[in-house]
């Protein structure tokens, strides 16, 4: 039996191994390059006395511990030889009661993907002292290096992480995860470690149920200057990326957001790495990071592995391009436009406000009309809100204005009857009191600022129908004037409009713009836009709304009408008046 003073000895010991041992700190690297590690992780792997790394550090970083650092592999690269996180845990232990500074650098943040949980609990059941650094995630960074953000105003409100490798039963197979919600994500999806499923992932996320048409890319190496990348529906993701060689490490995004061309990272040499090493390879402890560099140099005329892959070329290379409506349809639009190569400026200042009517009973229609994609996705939003059984929409038809609002209401697993060939509003009308039967009812579910060319033809033809005003366009507070002032600054070659209300609007806040002088100067300095409309009624708008002004213009820019009255229809349209014009001079 242990007396007091025994048991006084053996506290006395665990508090002097307590004050011995050191301290592990949990770093993140953050991704690809040297550049993306933090302030204070920099700090640690400078000071620290151990460096323990994973396969995908950064050389640089670790050329950064002092020259007496104890350096340790520990692998972690998929298929190859590494250590078992039991071992790294136990080396962590180890080395910290040594009492030493112990730095775990991990790429990307530790806690995502990283083990990072796992080993932080356990040091903290050793009783070893241990914080977590983070770093930026490959998920975000990846992407963003490429030019493509994981969230989108308009195109993604939600990012969900996925890793597609585990381990089951000793060998590295797909996770197996609920891929029927994955599939019905309207967010944007990034994938980590799915390389070597690629082909499994896109099967199972389509047989799930995702279209098969969605935009996804995939970026290898990203953050680096050897980062290369391709974009591609889908369907086709992994034959593409297959064909362009592409390998792990690679991030798989899925998603509207894989479309957007936005500015990817620059490897100039004017980007190197500002806290690079010295030119021996390693930095004596305490130097001043801002007095050491490197120069690197690439041979004359060619620019670093990875710059070619990183430019968008395209027909509309060097177009710079207005874009204009609501700010859903300005970034489909935009992303649109991106895949062609154009510089887009969104010049958007409306949004659509849903009407706080409740729906008609739609027990007396026999059809549903819809002329835009917002109103499909208002009129759902609102089946739901009303707690509406969609059941009840058994039997019924229903009729869309073109192909962009019946591959929305696909969507929603709900197909149309009816699309005119021409897709405007007095064809839709035309079409539909055709084929309405005597007695028929329909339900029009669109913009207050409808055209009334739909009602005309159905009242000119004795159909009986209810104009129903779904949702309304309002200017979005504060927008108008940053919208004027991006017009004012750099005037764009094109300015594009989708819709007829959306002319009369633009018109409107155009015309309202204080600075009228300097807008009509800036026109002055350069050749005016040209106006791309999606159809003939907002082509008649323009038209119409053009005479107005003449207050501010002493020309009128000039206007033309996409063949397919689409937003692919409108960017084909622009196109080929750029060729046009480029053919003339």
């Amino acid at each position: 039996m242990t007396g007091k003073a025994g048991i006084r000895g053996m506290e006395s010991a665990d508090r002097a191994e307590k004050d011995k041992a050191g301290k592990v700190w949990l770093v993140g690297a953050g991704c690809g390059g040297p550049e993306l590690i933090t302030v204070k992780g920099l700090s640690l792997v400078e000071s620290c006395d151990v460096l323990l790394y994973d396969s995908l550090s950064a050389r640089e970083l670790l050329e950064r511990a002092r020259p007496d650092c104890e350096r340790i592999d520990v692998g972690k690269r998929y298929g190859g030889r590494a250590a078992s996180q039991e071992e790294i845990n136990g080396l962590l232990i180890r080395k910290a009661r040594e009492g030493k500074t112990v730095v775990r650098l991990k790429g990307g943040d530790p806690y995502v993907f990283g083990r990072g949980g796992e080993e932080m609990l356990a040091l903290r059941e050793a009783g070893i002292a241990c914080e977590e650094v983070p770093g930026i995630s490959s998920a975000i960074a990846a992407p963003a290096a490429a030019g493509i953000p994981v969230t989108h105003r308009g195109l993604s409100r939600s990012v969900t992480v996925l890793t597609a490798s585990s381990l089951t039963e000793g060998e590295e197979r797909l996770t197996e995860a609920d891929y029927g919600a994955l599939a019905r994500l309207s967010g944007t999806l990034v994938v980590l470690m799915g390389m070597h499923h690629l082909k499994e992932l896109t099967d199972r996320l389509i047989g799930a149920g995702m279209p098969p048409s969605r935009p996804a890319a995939v970026v290898m190496e990203g953050a680096t200057d050897r980062q290369k990348w391709v974009r591609a529906p889908l369907e086709r993701l992994a034959e593409e990326a297959e064909r362009a060689g592409l390998k792990a490490p690679a991030v798989i995004v899925i998603g509207e957001t894989a479309a957007l061309h936005l500015a990817p990272m620059d490897f100039s040499e004017s980007n190197d790495w500002p806290l690079g090493p010295s030119p021996q390879g390693i930095v004596p402890h305490g130097t001043s990071p801002q007095r050491i560099s490197t120069q690197r140099t690439f041979p004359q005329g060619k620019l670093p592995r990875g710059t070619a892959e990183q430019q968008v070329f395209g027909p509309l290379s060097g177009v710079r391009v207005g874009v204009t409506g609501t700010e859903g349809f300005a970034a489909r639009l935009a992303a649109a436009l991106g895949k062609q190569g154009a510089e887009t400026v969104k010049l958007s200042f409306l949004e659509t406000v849903p009407t706080e009517r409740p729906l008609p009973e739609l027990s007396g229609f026999s059809w549903l009309v819809f002329t835009s994609p917002n109103g499909v996705r208002i009129f759902l939003e609102k089946m739901k809100q009303e707690r509406r059984d969609l059941r009840t929409l058994a039997g019924k038809r229903i009729a869309v204005i073109g192909p962009g609002t019946g591959e929305t209401l696909a969507e929603s697993g709900l197909i149309f009857d009816l699309m005119p060939e021409i897709h405007d509003a007095s064809h839709l009308g035309a079409a539909l009191a055709e084929r309405m039967g005597p007695g028929e009812r329909a339900l029009l579910l669109r913009s207050e600022l409808g055209s009334p060319a739909l009602t005309q033809k159905l009242s000119g033809a004795g159909r009986e129908y209810e104009d129903f005003a779904l949702y309304e366009l309002r200017e979005k507070p504060g927008q108008r004037e940053k919208v004027f002032r991006r017009l004012r600054e750099n005037p764009p070659d094109y300015l594009l409009f989708g819709s007829a209300s959306g002319v009369r609007s633009f018109v409107d806040g155009l015309i309202q713009s204080v600075d009228k002088t300097a807008l009509h100067n800036a026109f002055q300095c350069g050749s005016l836009p040209r106006i791309g409309c999606i159809g003939p009624q907002c082509r008649a708008a323009w038209e119409e709304e053009k005479g107005r002004l003449k207050q501010i213009l002493t020309e009128q820019p000039e206007a033309f009408t996409a063949e397919e009255f689409n937003i692919d229809g409108l960017v084909q349209a622009v196109g080929a008046d750029r060729r046009m014009r480029r053919s003339r001079s």
